[in-house]
């Protein structure tokens, strides 16, 4: 295959595709770094990367990874932006230059003197971009650099990255598994799966094949997604939308003018009548830089499944942090209660009985020498009985589908087996409360919906689910309730169809509604049923045709 310059190609597939082994071909991680056996060539302006070190192709390849603390390295937000071009020997007028326009690019301005692990997720990886693009390179592959950005952020960076396409004539390769970001701005979609490239073609030949598109597991454009459950119930036979907007222009000669014929209305404000935790004026202040959390006060339902959500830095982590014992209050008036256990003095050997936390990343909290191991770690911890391990250990293993990796060290396993270890050494120690950060990063469509399946049965069977999420087709199909956060506030707090209606909450928030919901509102319908997939759309559509 042959990328011309300038060209913005989209890289999809499910996880272990071979996604991340392309791109590491265009820098010289391999075969340099990489141990294995490289046939054939690849070329970057001409020269081979077999011959050229990876110092000599960082100049015109810039590489952005999945996870940033792979490379952040200085104690500054403004010193690590400046790394990059430093070691390029750039002019000190050139480097500020450059920081000052990544900064501003990626929305870290006012972050210079922070220390970029005091950071959230999304801001480091935010802060991995910057760092990358301050070294202006001719081509830049990106990783999944999306996947820990609110929903703005996402659209901010993926037009950034567009705009340099165009204004400088830089090459970008970007792994996104969100179509809908990038539908509309890519030249170019390649389709992997299995080490093989399944489609290369425009946006729309590719993500229009859905019967290849959902064999292989690749998420599709929800519009398309819409209009393909329309398509078969008989009530739609023209091209397939692939924007809201497009969508709405296609349907309205088509809808009742009177709109659904169902009854619709918007979900009431969420009463909680038997909560199991209680956060009362809780305040967190890291330092006297960052005041992470203003006087929080929110109670949690016995046995529901509550997403919180907000932009990067809001204080969704700090929250669940505090929810675990990972945190105490900075204000002697910040109360947690978590299934009647004050959280501040209770100790964590026992609180761990209750409530247990799965981290955003699964590299956090993996350390054992097998699968099995890593399950049975925290059984053996709370003194489980050996008959009562084994039961359990096996139960998990066959309800993640992990049977295969059994015997195989976690770390070696690709992101979605990681994150299935992760959650399973957690599951299996049944505690009433799980505290879930982030639990589909990295993972294709597939392997995201068989977690949250998972979640979600966990909420049925009693246990309390809180998940953070910038996922919002996530929210409205698993979520039973929302708490939106915003600069360490608790702005809105009820139903998903309710907090979707609030558009200028959401605004604030820096969050978006799902594109389902973003198309009812197109059409003008302003009280909504829950809607929870593309296909309760489609239904809701084919009432009103």
């Amino acid at each position: 295959m042959h990328i011309p310059a300038g060209q913005f190609v989209v890289i999809t597939g499910p996880t272990g595709a071979g996604k991340s082994t392309f791109l590491q071909l265009l820098n010289g991680l391999i075969p340099h770094q990489i141990p294995g056996n490289l046939l054939g060539e690849v070329l970057i302006k001409g020269r081979s990367t077999k011959s050229a070190s990876v110092a000599e192709l960082s100049r015109d390849v810039g590489m952005v990874f999945e996870d940033p603390d792979t490379q952040i390295v200085s104690l500054t937000v403004e010193d690590d932006v400046a790394f990059g071009p430093s070691n390029l020997g750039l002019r000190p007028e050139e480097i500020r230059s450059n920081v000052s326009q990544a900064l501003q690019s990626t929305r870290l301005r006012g972050f210079e003197e922070r220390n970029p692990f005091t950071l959230s997720g999304g801001e480091m990886q935010s802060l991995a971009m910057a760092g990358t693009l301050a070294m202006r390179p001719g081509i830049l592959a990106l990783d999944e650099p999306t996947s820990m950005l609110d929903p703005v952020g996402r659209a901010r960076i993926i037009s950034i990255l567009k705009s340099l396409a165009a204004e400088t004539k830089s090459t970008i390769l970007v792994v996104e598994q969100n179509p809908e970001l990038v539908i509309e701005l890519a030249d170019r979609v390649l389709l992997i799966d299995e080490g093989r490239m399944i489609k290369d073609g425009k946006p729309e030949q590719v993500f229009g094949d859905v019967k290849t598109m959902l064999q292989v597991g690749v998420k599709l454009p929800p519009m398309v997604e819409v209009f393909w459950e329309l398509r078969q119930r008989g009530l739609w036979e023209d091209a397939l939308p692939f924007t809201v907007q497009k969508a709405a222009e296609a349907l309205r000669p088509k809808l009742h003018p009177n709109g659904p014929s169902a009854e619709t209305a918007v979900a009431p404000t969420h009463q909680v009548e038997d909560p199991i935790v209680n956060v009362q004026r809780l305040e967190h202040c890291y330092g006297e830089e960052v005041t992470a959390l203003r006087s929080v006060s929110v109670q949690f339902q016995r046995g529901e499944m509550t997403a919180i959500v907000g932009q990067n830095g809001s204080g969704k982590s700090t929250l669940d942090h505090h929810l675990v014992g990972l945190l105490q209050p900075t204000n002697r008036e910040g109360q947690v209660f978590v299934d009647g256990l004050d959280v501040r003095t209770t100790p964590l050997r026992e609180l761990i009985r209750h409530v247990n936390y799965i981290f955003q990343n699964p590299d956090d909290q993996l350390f054992q020498e097998s699968v099995r191991e890593e399950i049975e770690y925290g059984l053996k911890k709370l003194g489980i009985g050996e008959e009562e391990r084994k039961r359990r250990v096996e139960w998990v293993l066959a309800r993640f589908d992990l049977q295969a990796y059994v015997d195989m060290p976690p770390k070696s396993l690709r992101r979605g087996l990681r994150t299935k270890t992760a959650i399973a050494s957690i599951v299996a120690m049944q505690p009433a409360v799980l505290v879930v950060d982030e639990p589909t990063t990295g993972l294709d469509r597939l392997e995201s919906l068989e977690i949250m399946r998972v979640l979600e049965e966990l909420s049925d069977s009693g246990t309390t689910v809180i998940f953070i999420t910038h996922e919002m087709d996530l929210v409205a199909q698993f979520a039973r309730r929302v708490v939106v956060m915003h600069a360490g506030n608790v702005l809105t707090d009820g139903r998903p169809a309710k907090v979707f209606s609030e558009l200028p909450i959401l605004e604030q928030a820096s969050l978006s509604q799902p594109d389902i919901y973003s198309l009812a509102s197109l059409l003008g319908w302003s009280r909504l049923p829950p809607l929870r997939t593309p296909a309760d759309l489609a239904d809701l559509i084919a009432g009103a045709m």
